[in-house]
């Protein structure tokens, strides 16, 4: 008898998240990891700061799973940092974040680029609809400094 082989259609990965740690190791060399990561999937590098204690990032990470914040993030390689674990750590490596939640686009050695946007782009309203467009708006600007 003859095997058929299964064939499954796999979907492309939009974009990829990772959370990273103290216990993981030192920022610098973690985020030169992921921007390295991202660049070798053809992704940009994106550093989210965000809290616990923090409801836009809960709404945020609530937000990821509605299709206008999953195209919106297609092409993105997400870094996800608590602010409390890493304050001192992000400091000391150029990054200035004075809010929550906080997108930093990264160089290929894993720095701040001096392009960032934080929640006070979509105000109060905290809902997929409203984040999706300036996240986009972000990434496309991200994007475009790359190509």
């Amino acid at each position: 008898m003859e095997k058929t082989s299964l064939r499954i259609k796999k979907k492309p990965i939009k974009y990829s998240v990772l959370g990273i740690n103290p216990s993981d190791g030192k920022l610098s060399e973690l985020l030169l990891r992921e921007a390295r990561k991202a660049e070798e999937k053809g992704f940009i590098p994106i550093l989210v700061c965000c809290g616990l204690w923090c409801e836009p990032c809960r709404d945020l990470y609530v937000g990821m799973a509605n299709k206008r914040m999953i195209d919106a993030f297609a092409g993105v390689h997400i870094v996800r940092v608590d602010i409390d674990d890493w304050h001192g750590e992000l400091h000391d490596n150029g990054f200035l974040i004075c809010s929550v939640p906080h997108f930093e686009y990264l160089d290929g050695d894993g720095r701040p680029c001096d392009m960032n946007i934080t929640g006070a782009a979509w105000g109060e309203d905290n809902t997929a609809e409203s984040m999706a467009p300036h996240l986009l708006a972000f990434f496309d600007r991200c994007r475009s400094k790359v190509d």
